[in-house]
């Protein structure tokens, strides 16, 4: 069939399901009412949206059968679903048996892409994710340069990512987890890859320290903010303190932090700070 003639057929079903809704008690799906929205046709795949219950549904089954016996074009049963949302468990299985079409669930997946009524949840978007860590996890096998990531990240993940983006309205979270798996790519934090092994960890060493160690480095004025606020730590913190705040060769500066602190353990601290009942300050 030609895109021309399928065209053609599409817009006389359109057409007769506009005409069998205007002559008939026809009520719209809730959210389609305002535009007067009966169908959507992508390709060869076509959607019908209507009020769920028995006389609309019989309204289109009535134009489906007429739009056959004119073109023998039919319903595949065996790739058609049928959707509802608050009908009944009885009502469903009346109309599913009239129309002769199976009931779907949601998410139902078109063109390989999961789709649901209502907005996405976090857990919705586990296959953005996993589409993504499964990417890096066959990238960090190979030894890649640091232009080399940041062309994949360019090229590759942030196509992956913009394609969910203009297809769905992601979570802030899940948007903020996927830059967080970005950046761990792009300087080495993912796979097993050692602290050493960090573009920014052979800077330090290659254009600062030099060969010298960190506790007898002389800061220079030319070096760069960031580099002058680290090195001023030593005057805050003994070399001691930061060693002893390691938790299996990583630095926690939660433990650095909580080692300045006088504190003083109390027996009913438990019945304070318990998750079900927080004081107020």
């Amino acid at each position: 069939m030609s895109p021309l003639l399928f065209v053609l057929i599409m817009e006389c079903l359109t057409r007769s399901l506009q005409h069998a809704t205007q002559i008939s008690k026809f009520r719209y799906h809730p959210m389609c009412k305002s535009l007067k929205l009966i169908n959507l046709c992508f390709a060869d795949d076509l959607i019908l949206f209507c009020k769920g219950t028995r006389s609309d549904v019989s309204i289109f089954k009535e134009v489906l059968v007429k739009f056959s016996a004119a073109t023998g074009l039919s319903i595949n049963a065996n790739k058609s679903d049928i959707y509802f949302g608050g009908v009944t468990a009885t009502e469903r299985r009346i109309i599913a048996q009239e129309i002769q079409l199976p009931e779907g669930s949601f998410p139902l997946r078109y063109l390989g892409v999961p789709m649901r009524p209502t907005k996405w949840r976090h857990e919705d978007c586990d296959i953005i994710l996993h589409k993504i860590i499964l990417k890096l996890l066959s990238w960090t096998s190979r030894h890649l340069s640091f232009a080399g990531r940041m062309l994949l990240i360019h090229s590759v993940l942030f196509g992956l990512r913009n394609y969910w983006m203009s297809v769905f309205v992601l979570p802030q979270s899940i948007i903020k987890e996927v830059e967080k798996i970005f950046r761990g790519f792009l300087w080495g934090a993912s796979g097993n890859r050692k602290n050493s092994d960090l573009v920014w960890v052979k800077w330090i060493k290659d254009i600062y320290l030099k060969g010298v160690n960190f506790w007898n480095y002389i800061l220079k004025p030319d070096s760069s903010w960031y580099w002058r606020k680290l090195c001023h730590l030593r005057s805050k913190f003994s070399k001691t303190e930061i060693l002893a705040a390691g938790v299996s060769g990583r630095f926690k500066p939660s433990k650095l932090y909580n080692s300045t602190l006088n504190q003083q353990l109390v027996g009913y601290h438990h019945a304070v700070w318990c998750k079900l009942t927080l004081p107020k300050h």
